[in-house]
């Protein structure tokens, strides 16, 4: 029986998760990631905990939108930068495009030697993808130990798996334009059900039990429009979300079990290093005090 890692995506809600694994350091057969998740499996895959632990720590919003980011220091959203997104239109990827800071960190904690050691071991690292013109369609997963693949085309796909609609640009792979699997996918359940069913699985979520019953504060303030449309986007997350386990449920896997995030108000679009150096900590706190209390399917 094999020992399956699957992570799923959620911006910056990955750093806390970060922190458990920082703690844990389990080693797992096989590691699969959508959007932040391929990159916290691919660090995970490689034994690079403090790696792991510096990315979370130390990305700014400064760092990953430039000058005019969309977040205010309290977390909420800047109204003047979602005016300027609002005017942009289908062309705020290239504006905020977040894959430029992402393959810089990406090369930077994963080399070509990372690359080789995995497939010479045979640790099996696949990430999800998605065709931007066939959103209707399944998610792709693409494996480390795909013999096509050289270092370069994966870490594309590693790119591609984080390079969210609105916020960066798709990624050209063999002439296809690709962005993050997440965006019908947040949970890597397809390729669980068909390869991996039988398997010890342990999916880590970057939502908590209470981001699926939200309760919301009234929104006020300029652009109360725009605000209420952003709001709506992250419900059909959570919504997507909850549909991708309602699936697994269905399957009445044998060994699968399920690690919810706690709840954090803050939205996972915003890279306040110093928030996400405390949720880095409670990540930590947990699994010290034993309570991860994952929840079996």
């Amino acid at each position: 029986m094999k020992r399956i890692l699957a992570v799923a995506g959620g911006g910056s809600k990955g750093d806390e998760i970060a922190g458990i694994h920082d703690a844990l350091r389990r080693v797992y057969d096989v590691y699969i990631g959508t959007s932040t998740g391929a990159l916290i499996a691919l660090l995970l895959a490689c034994k690079k905990y403090d790696e792991l632990v510096e990315g979370y720590s130390t990305i700014t919003n400064r760092q990953v939108y430039g000058l005019l980011r969309p977040f205010n220091k309290n977390g909420s959203w800047s109204s003047r930068s979602l005016l300027k997104l609002w005017r942009l239109g289908p062309f705020a990827s290239y504006f905020y495009d977040i894959s430029k800071d992402l393959e810089k960190r990406v090369r930077k904690y994963f080399t070509k030697e990372d690359f080789e050691k995995l497939r010479r071991d045979k640790i099996e690292v696949i990430v999800c993808i998605e065709d931007l013109g066939h959103q209707n369609d399944k998610p792709e997963y693409v494996s480390v130990l795909d013999p096509s693949l050289t270092y370069d085309d994966f870490v594309r796909c590693v790119i591609a798996s984080a390079a969210i609609p609105g916020f960066a640009k798709p990624v050209d792979i063999f002439g296809f334009k690709k962005v993050d699997g997440g965006w019908n996918e947040p949970i890597p359940t397809s390729i669980i059900a068909e390869r991996y069913s039988q398997d010890h699985i342990e999916i880590f979520l970057t939502h908590s039990i209470r981001d699926e019953h939200p309760i919301y504060n009234p929104i006020r303030g300029a652009f109360k429009i725009i605000k209420m449309l952003f709001r709506r986007l992250s419900d059909a997350g959570i919504n997507n979300r909850v549909k991708c386990l309602e699936r697994l449920r269905t399957m009445k896997l044998p060994n699968c079990y399920v690690y919810y995030n706690t709840y954090s108000p803050y939205s996972a679009a915003d890279f306040n290093k110093e928030r996400m150096r405390e949720r880095i900590q409670i990540g930590r706190r947990r699994v010290r005090l034993n309570t991860l209390n994952p929840i079996k399917l």
